[in-house]
């Protein structure tokens, strides 16, 4: 098993704690996410993607569960309260909630969280696409629209996005996340909705959450839209 922990400076001592010792771990449970935010991790030590291996290309909120159950009981993910370190998964609405994997994801972090608050979740609604659609828009989508187009909510979110990205009509594309990360924080949140259960709306994110707390330490590495 592969040991994915970020090595802390060598100076670093307890007295000394700082944001530049601060660990992010970020739990993604899709190809398209792993990749986003490995963006992300080569601009800065702080952050570290674990990619979940999955079965025929498929994930799920329990398999993240169980990896992450893993890992605090080989010792491999030790977070220290001092410096605030952080652990979020990264996950999609799908078919999880429906059969309750979702909910067992929210419960397995409330009990982490009995001591802190270092445990979080960042749920799209109803997939991953949704943010980086906001990268390019500010409207939220078009609901009349995408019912009557007959896609899919990928096929269409795919659609919005390929007129606009930088890839030339080829889909989201690796320039599009510095121009747009702010933009996409700002899209996000105020388009967020939640439900009496406290799950994202349709077209909501909570990923933007996720992206304010990584943003102070790449900030000066990205180049925004003017």
């Amino acid at each position: 098993m592969n040991n994915f922990v970020i090595p802390r400076p060598i100076s670093y001592s307890r007295e000394e704690a700082s944001r530049d010792a601060k660990k992010i771990y970020i739990f993604c449970e899709g190809k398209k996410e792993q990749s986003y935010f490995r963006f992300f991790q080569e601009l800065s030590s702080n952050l570290n993607i674990i990619s979940i291996k999955t079965k025929d290309d498929k994930s799920a909120p329990a398999l993240l569960v169980k990896d992450a159950k893993e890992k605090l009981h080989n010792g491999e993910l030790c977070l220290e309260r001092e410096l605030n370190d952080e652990v979020w998964f990264v996950v999609d609405t799908d078919e999880w909630r429906d059969d309750g994997q979702l909910q067992t994801l929210k419960n397995f972090i409330q009990n982490q969280n009995k001591d802190g608050n270092a445990w979080h979740v960042a749920i799209s609604n109803r997939s991953f696409e949704i943010w980086h659609y906001y990268h390019l828009v500010s409207s939220k989508p078009n609901l009349t629209e995408w019912n009557s187009s007959e896609q899919t909510f990928k096929q269409f979110i795919a659609s919005e996005i390929k007129s606009r990205s930088k890839s030339k009509n080829n889909g989201f594309h690796k320039k599009d996340i510095p121009l747009g990360f702010k933009q996409a924080i700002q899209n996000a949140q105020k388009h967020f909705e939640c439900d009496e259960e406290g799950y994202p709306k349709l077209f909501s994110t909570e990923v933007y959450c996720l992206a304010n707390v990584i943003l102070p330490f790449v900030e000066d590495k990205l180049k925004y839209k003017d």
